[in-house]
């Protein structure tokens, strides 16, 4: 017995509905697995305060409605697999919305298929890092003005201009294929930002495609551990950040890992220049990743009026309020005090003008500053080993370590003045002063006999010689 028209048309919309709930699935999946970096990114460079005149601003212009709500969801992309679940919902009410708007109007399959193009619309115009999901909710307003006006018929026309002001006309939505290069970027980026720098460092190396930027985060992470001198020949591209200069051409990223250099090495003038620059750049001049950094500087700084100012700010957020409560002056935890501390022993105490950011200036100020200053010193040492500069490599080394009487004693230091003293005929006395690993100096005379063998690339004598 064949079924009822009435049970196959129901069969058929429960299909719809599974393959609908399916799709959802895979979307909020492949979000939280696969792309939520962008998420942490969007967060990051917004940011939304609860106060009075900070929501007056959203009234100015048309769309004022996506704009307030995309930002309210925004900010709680700040936990783990809320982002995901926020944009899969919105896409939910869209096509939900667009399928009812439509029905009735025109057949069901048609309306079906309209609910489909509008969903794959917005799911590949979120693929694209700079898509606010206030832009995607122009789209969801709209759908779902035509759908609660629908009973109206004709008198629905007599709400376009409310439409138009809550949502908008100007920002719709472009499509955009999945940008995983960029993923992998903010992936490394953020995970040295929640401070997982083991994390940081394999993302940077697992890459299959290594550039400056992922160079630079692995051995900033590396840095964080104490062990840059020891992985700088690890890497494929040698790029330290210390050679890069910021400027009003540089792109947000360049200045937000030229931020981290800065605030590691202890510099506050730069980091701060690179935090305040950053912010500008980024959408409606709001970054509350900079804003918070901002407040760091300024605690290391000791300037207690300027870093109150962004914490007052931080103070009406929602995801930030707790760290700005427990860095406020006067009143912070034992572990926020001792991370200012240590931080601020680092600072550049030289009375001094500068003409740019010349990193080298900057790291022997730093080291005049504070000797102690381990991370400054092996970006010094390392700088000058990646441009073969030996003449000034010896001269920081025995400034800042033989002079001190504190000789670093890492197998690249060790490997490079033997390069040095060999090519100055250096005395005996002099390899006895300055060369301690005796079992590496026997593997110099075996690279002397086999130079540019490949069964000395993991040392600095190879790169010396082949690059």
């Amino acid at each position: 017995m064949n079924a009822s028209p009435s049970t196959a048309s129901k069969r058929v919309n429960l299909l719809w509905l599974v393959l609908f709930f399916a799709a959802l699935l895979w979307l909020f999946l492949f979000y939280a697995l696969e792309y939520k970096y962008h998420f942490y990114y969007q967060e990051q460079t917004q940011i939304f305060l609860y106060a009075p005149d900070w929501l007056n601003t959203y009234f100015d212009h048309p769309g004022w409605l996506a704009l307030l709500i995309g930002d309210w969801l925004t900010q709680f992309y700040y936990y783990i697999g809320i982002g995901p679940l926020i944009l899969t919902l919105v896409m939910a009410l869209t096509a939900v919305a667009t399928y009812f708007a439509f029905k009735g109007y025109v057949p069901g399959w048609l309306a079906i298929t309209l609910a489909i193009m509008v969903y794959l619309w917005l799911v590949f115009s979120s693929f694209a890092a700079s898509c606010r999901l206030s832009t995607l909710l122009v789209v969801t307003g709209w759908m779902c003005l035509f759908w609660a006006t629908k009973p109206l018929r004709w008198w629905a026309l007599l709400f376009l201009p409310l439409g138009w002001w809550c949502f908008g006309t100007t920002s719709w939505p472009v499509p955009s294929m999945p940008q995983w290069e960029y993923e992998e970027r903010l992936a490394i980026s953020n995970e040295y930002y929640f401070g997982n720098y083991d994390r940081a460092a394999q993302l940077a190396q697992n890459t299959d495609r290594p550039n400056k930027v992922t160079s630079f985060y692995y051995y900033l992470s590396q840095a964080q551990q104490g062990t840059l001198a020891d992985s700088l020949l690890r890497y494929p591209i040698k790029d330290l950040g210390t050679l890069t200069k910021i400027n009003d051409k540089s792109s947000l990223p360049v200045i937000n890992m030229m931020n981290e250099l800065y605030y590691l090495l202890g510099d506050m003038t730069y980091a701060e220049r690179a935090a305040m620059m950053n912010n500008v750049f980024s959408r409606s001049n709001r970054n509350v990743r900079m804003i918070k950094r901002l407040a760091e500087i300024n605690l290391v700084s000791e300037d207690t009026v300027a870093a109150m100012k962004y914490l007052r700010v931080l103070s009406k957020t929602h995801a930030y309020s707790k760290w700005a409560a427990e860095h406020t002056p006067g009143k912070m935890t034992p572990q926020a005090e001792a991370e200012i501390l240590a931080k601020r022993a680092m600072v550049n105490k030289q009375d001094t003008v500068r003409v740019g950011d010349n990193c080298y200036v900057i790291l022997d100020e730093l080291l005049k500053s504070n000797p102690n200053n381990m991370v400054a010193l092996d970006y010094m040492l390392c700088t000058d080993l990646l441009l073969k500069d030996m003449e000034t490599f010896k001269r920081d080394y025995d400034r800042y370590c033989m002079d001190r009487g504190k000789p670093r004693l890492k197998p690249i230091y060790q490997q490079a003045l033997m390069i040095y003293l060999t090519g100055t005929n250096a005395p005996q006395e002099e390899w006895e002063k300055y060369i301690k690993d005796f079992d590496l100096m026997q593997r110099f005379m075996q690279y002397n006999q086999l130079r540019g063998s490949r069964a000395f690339a993991d040392t600095y004598w190879y790169y010396f010689d082949t690059h």
